[in-house]
């Protein structure tokens, strides 16, 4: 249906341009419709020159954009990520080694005190230790005596390593 109204809409159009075009060469001036026509085709020229100029502008301006701008301004705000992320982790870090959670009333850490109870001997390990027994394929050289100098004499030690 919408079919067929569109087609004769357009063949009364048509009828009507071909009436408008005879009487502007009978009389020899220029019709309504004729004018209303030629003007709307001068604007519709104009905003298409428009349009044009318009893209090329914004095409060109888009390049210049990404090819020039824009990585300079993503190595620009990467360098300021960093030195922010940096600053953050030491600042993290520091805020860390000052935690309460290492610290205790006394003022030395919880794991300094299980340490030294374990160099004591008071200290109990978790786990069991395998102690592997020296080869003869396992021996390292022993290392060089090493001199320890005083103004009188000069002693030698001997430092023995344990495997």
């Amino acid at each position: 249906m919408y079919l067929s109204f569109v087609f004769f809409f357009s063949g009364v159009v048509l009828a009507v341009l071909l009436v408008a075009k005879r009487m502007d060469e009978k009389r020899k001036t220029g019709v309504f419709l004729l004018k209303l026509i030629s003007r709307g085709e001068e604007r519709a020229r104009e905003l298409h020159r428009e349009a044009i100029k318009r893209y090329s502008q914004g095409k060109d301006q888009t390049h210049f954009f990404i090819r020039k701008q824009l990585p300079r301004y993503s190595k620009s705000s990467f360098n300021k990520l960093l030195a922010y992320l940096e600053e953050s982790i030491k600042k993290y870090f520091n805020n860390l080694r000052d935690s309460r959670l290492l610290k205790k009333d006394e003022g030395i850490s919880e794991f300094f005190k299980s340490m030294a109870e374990v160099e004591k001997g008071n200290g109990q390990i978790d786990g069991e230790i395998y102690i592997k027994e020296p080869t003869t394929d396992n021996l390292q050289p022993t290392a060089k005596p090493k001199q320890k100098r005083s103004r009188k004499k000069v002693k030698k030690i001997l430092v023995q390593e344990e495997i």
